[in-house]
Parts: C-alpha cells; sequence; structure tokens
C-alpha cells in the first residue's frame, strides 16, 4: 500500500513495501538479498525513531508500519544518530557496519525514486572493526577434515569452499543447471545481475556429477553456518 507524499510528490510507499522494491528493482542479488532485508528490518526501528531490539525480544517482531517519507523528518537526524551509537554499544563492529552499508544504499535508491530527500545517516560513522586473527587451517588439519564420515553433499560443499575460495553464500546459492563439469566452474549471479564464475579443483570436480546432487538447489540454506566455518 503507498501512503505519504515524497520529496519530488511521488506517492512513497511504506517502509516493508520500500525494502522489497529495492530489493528487486537495485538488482540485489539473490544471495544478498536475505541479508540485506534483515538489517533494513533492524533499521526499521532506527527510522522509526526507535532501537532495535535484541535477543530473544528481536524473534518474530516486526518494525513500526510508516511510509519512507517520514524518513525526510529534520528531528530523525539527531535520534538516529543516538540509536545508531547505543547500537554499536550492543553489537559487534562488523555488525554495526554492515547494517549502516545496507541502510545507505537503499536509503539512496530511494532517494533516486523521489520518495525521500535527505540521506539520515549523514553524520553517522563507521566504527573500527578489530582487526582478523582467524588462522588457516594446517595442512593436516585439512586432510582429517576430508575424511570425516559426512554426506556427500556437506563434503562437495567444504571442497568447493576450500578450492575456490569463493564466499560460503555464492557456494550455497548453486544450482545444478549452474554447474558446468566439464570445465570445473559454476556460474553465479553478482549484485546488479552481472554473471560471475567459481572455479574449483580436481577434488571437488567428480561429485557436482554425482547422482545424488541432481536436484534443482545443490544444498539448503539451512546448513550454511555449518559451511561458512569450512577452510
Amino acid at each position: 500500500m503507498l501512503t505519504g507524499t515524497g520529496a519530488e510528490g511521488q506517492r512513497a510507499p511504506r517502509r516493508k513495501n520500500a525494502v522489497e522494491l529495492y530489493l528487486t528493482g537495485a538488482g540485489i542479488a539473490k544471495s544478498s538479498a536475505w541479508i540485506c532485508r534483515i538489517s533494513l528490518t533492524t533499521w526499521g526501528w532506527m527510522l522509526a525513531g526507535e532501537p532495535a531490539p535484541t535477543g530473544p525480544a528481536r524473534r518474530g517482531a516486526e518494525p513500526p508500519v510508516f511510509s519512507v517519507a517520514a524518513i525526510d523528518d529534520p528531528a530523525l537526524l539527531e535520534t538516529l544518530a543516538e540509536l545508531a551509537e547505543e547500537r554499536a554499544d550492543e553489537m559487534d563492529a562488523d555488525t554495526v557496519n554492515r547494517e549502516l552499508s545496507i541502510a545507505r544504499k537503499a536509503i539512496g535508491w530511494w532517494q533516486r525514486q523521489g520518495w525521500i530527500d535527505c540521506d539520515s545517516t549523514i553524520g553517522i560513522e563507521r566504527r573500527p572493526a578489530p582487526p582478523d586473527r582467524t588462522k588457516a587451517l594446517a595442512e593436516n588439519q585439512i586432510t582429517a577434515l576430508w575424511r570425516l564420515d559426512v554426506a556427500l553433499r556437506e563434503k562437495t560443499c567444504w571442497k568447493m569452499l576450500y578450492e575456490s575460495a569463493a564466499r560460503a553464500d555464492e557456494v550455497l546459492c548453486l544450482n545444478v543447471e549452474d554447474l558446468y563439469p566439464q570445465d570445473k566452474r559454476g556460474k553465479t549471479t553478482a549484485k546488479g545481475g552481472a554473471t560471475e564464475w567459481i572455479h574449483w579443483q580436481s577434488g571437488t570436480a567428480p561429485t557436482p556429477a554425482s547422482p545424488h546432487l541432481r536436484t534443482s538447489r545443490i544444498w539448503t540454506a539451512g546448513h550454511s553456518t555449518g559451511y561458512a566455518t569450512a577452510p
């Protein structure tokens, strides 16, 4: 439902509709849409001038309903800065920075649609992230991983991540029709609709052709946490 008048007299949608229009209209890749939706839901409270719930209180909660045209309220700037400061004290820097980046991109897109005029995130700074001290697995650890008695799909995903150095969300979104086993590569859609390729080596090559993997989706998103921790 449309409600409110934007900066250029355009009928501005409600926040939830504006989020979905952004995700589809801005060419956000399917692999990124879900995390964008989560981040923009968090900012749904903040853009309404309320703190975003955390922990158990967040489960199943929905932000207030409002038109995105309300984001142009000058009084929101100071309130939003305070809410962002409070959230930065509660959450890790990577999460806060990712949410801020996603919110700014969505707001920029909404501005280009003529729904709003100002960027209410102006003045909110990114938080310095702690250095990544994650260590690569040693060769003997990699060997032990391949020997684990796990399902073929699990092991295939681990090997593809290891050999391709691709992001977990890219690999998890691969479908069988995206695979080219003879070329040892798979096709993914990047932000903006561009085609990108994931290349793997001989360890992964035999497994995608397995009859156990001949379904549209190679693996399910429900296993994404385990995959993301693989090498």
